[in-house]
């Protein structure tokens, strides 16, 4: 919609385009970023990519993201996002290497 009414009225909008599908590309300008899943059913990885070569826009895929870019990871989707500060536990303090707190940091850490 924002394409064809800077087309229309001689505008150079900037876009972000999130899932885009084959016909998003018709009115696609040449400023913009572009996030695609990998899984998206409604819309070819292949062609998002080549659509977004010929026109030189940014592609960031989602790797196993569907259309909404949920890869069905919860947990790694928000640390993903890196707005999340993320703290890696490494060293054991004055906990048993069996307690549950370090067998559940343990778990956490290998994104169980």
């Amino acid at each position: 919609m924002a394409s064809a009414y800077g087309e229309k009225y001689g505008l150079r909008p900037r876009h972000i385009f999130y899932t885009p599908v084959a016909s998003t590309f018709s009115f696609a300008p040449q400023t913009g970023i572009a996030f695609h899943g990998t899984a998206d059913p409604m819309a070819d990885t292949q062609m998002v990519k080549e659509a977004c070569r010929e026109r030189q826009i940014p592609l960031y895929l989602i790797e196993n993201g569907n259309h909404s870019l949920e890869t069905g990871d919860v947990l790694r989707d928000i640390l993903s996002t890196r707005v999340v500060p993320v703290i890696r536990l490494t060293e054991i303090f004055r906990q048993a290497q069996t307690s549950r707190i370090i067998t559940n940091a343990h778990r956490i850490n290998e994104g169980q």
